[in-house]
């Protein structure tokens, strides 16, 4: 009997250290979404919130270079047919304004952001200038680098708490079916 209570006793003390390990690593984790979440929440600069305005015009502005290229990759681009174009029809004839649309119809949003993206990205920095922007913050660009170790962190934390979980979990005896 002494030496299944010394298993038993054996036992406890191991799953102590396993609960232990665990409670650790799960800390651990906590504290790693909690610094992840800071530096998400913490306001930009002034610059860094301009960066993404002009990205925003870029991505806006994308369908619309798409446009034009596949317009003009369908056209015939020889010199005779652009000198004809140009001084006898009045101009090349690409619908500049509207991207694939030959017919009247009103200028196309993402043709504003392609041709004044950076005039409108300058005029709503301008707009802001006089906000209250936050000084000595951290740049965004250093904040997602490291989230990405943070997430990098997490996920190596995540791997040994499953490892653990693996190594704990008792597998089912199995039993043959009944015959029928």
């Amino acid at each position: 009997m002494s030496k299944l209570t010394n298993l038993i006793s054996a036992l406890k003390r191991a799953s102590g250290e396993v609960i232990t390990e665990v409670s650790a690593l799960d800390k651990w984790m906590q504290e790693n979404r909690r610094r992840r979440e800071a530096f998400l929440a913490e306001r930009v600069c002034k610059e860094d919130f301009v960066s993404y305005i002009r990205r925003t015009m870029e991505l806006k502005g994308k369908p619309f270079e798409q446009k034009l290229q596949r317009m003009v990759a369908g056209q015939d681009l020889t010199l005779g047919r652009l000198e004809l174009a140009v001084n006898f029809s009045g101009g090349v004839g690409l619908p500049f304004l509207t991207g694939d649309a030959y017919i009247p119809t009103p200028i196309e949003e993402d043709a504003v952001f392609y041709y004044f993206g950076d005039l409108i990205t300058q005029r709503i920095a301008d707009a802001v200038d006089s906000l209250d922007w936050p000084k000595g913050v951290m740049p965004a660009a250093e904040r997602l680098k490291l989230i990405d170790k943070l997430d990098a962190e997490y996920a190596d934390l995540m791997g040994q708490r499953l490892a653990i979980e693996d190594q704990v979990k008792l597998k089912k005896p199995e039993y043959p079916e009944r015959p029928p």
